[in-house]
């Protein structure tokens, strides 16, 4: 390349446009640090061989395949948001259940699973821990974490009963309890539902 050396070639690509794979072929191993920082996907040193030539495209489709399956799922995930999608895929030993954010009553920790209770079943057991869902569920409003094991739809409480602590029951009957830290905050939200 007259007046340029093939490491400066991602001076000359758009950003945007970078959909491509980078394998360098040249007789000096000493750029090989800088080809590697420029992410190039390999490095190839002169006398070129049938085989590594071979071996390197086959990496460089493997990278370009991954990488677009990564972008088609952010463009689904951003989509998935602005349609306001409302359920959630849980996945169980069998494959995933998909159920609507507003039919589940609590999520609780056990272990690395979280037990989930809707109101068409009693209990899934999930292969994800409690931590997940408390991530997955930030932007829903109802969804509160009342104590370190579970996080609950608000909708569906039944009962506060100050004995004994202070635990929250849920329509299903199912008995949630309230860290110290939380009961101040929680009394705040239940007081003004409605």
């Amino acid at each position: 390349m007259p007046e340029h050396s093939g490491l400066e070639i991602v001076d000359f690509v758009n950003k945007e446009e970078f959909n491509f794979e980078i394998i360098f072929t040249t007789a000096y191993s000493e750029y090989a640090i800088k080809a590697f920082q420029l992410s190039a996907i390999d490095y190839l040193l002169k006398p070129l061989r049938a085989e590594t030539v071979k071996e390197a495209i086959e990496k460089a489709i493997q990278q370009i395949g991954k990488s677009e399956i990564s972008t088609k799922l952010e463009e689904l995930k951003k989509s998935l948001k602005s349609a306001n999608f409302n359920k959630i895929g849980l996945p169980f030993a069998d494959g995933f259940k998909f159920v609507n954010f507003e039919d589940i009553i609590l999520f609780e920790a056990d272990g690395m699973y979280t037990k989930v209770s809707t109101i068409k079943e009693t209990e899934l057991l999930v292969c994800k821990p409690l931590k997940h869902f408390v991530e997955v569920m930030e932007g829903q409003t109802n969804f509160y974490k009342p104590h370190r094991s579970y996080l609950i739809n608000l909708k569906y409480i039944k009962e506060y009963i100050k004995k004994d602590g202070g635990y929250i029951i849920m329509d299903n009957d199912k008995s949630v309890s309230i860290s110290n830290d939380k009961k101040e905050e929680f009394l705040t939200i239940v007081q003004n539902i409605g």
